[in-house]
């Protein structure tokens, strides 16, 4: 089975600019589990151009690599709100 859908990846740290890949850190608090951290990672992972979600449940932070001409820091906060 092949996958047919299109990746964004943000550029090497060389060749990123701000119009091409935003690194965003958010806390995130509430979290009670791994599960709950990895139930944001995956969400995340499904909206269009977020390139990497990684929650740290420990400090309660959320770093997120995204291409800002697809998707705002709003959509991001408000797909882990929901």
């Amino acid at each position: 089975m092949t996958d047919n859908t299109d990746t964004i990846t943000c550029p090497t740290p060389e060749e990123a600019t701000p119009e091409t890949c935003a690194d965003a850190n958010f806390a995130v608090t509430g979290m009670t589990c791994a599960s709950c951290a990895m139930i944001i990672e995956k969400t995340l992972s499904k909206v269009e151009g977020v390139d990497t979600a990684n929650v740290n449940l420990a400090a309660e932070r959320l770093q997120v690599a995204y291409d800002p001409a697809v998707v705002k820091a709003a959509e991001i906060i408000k797909a882990v709100e929901g």
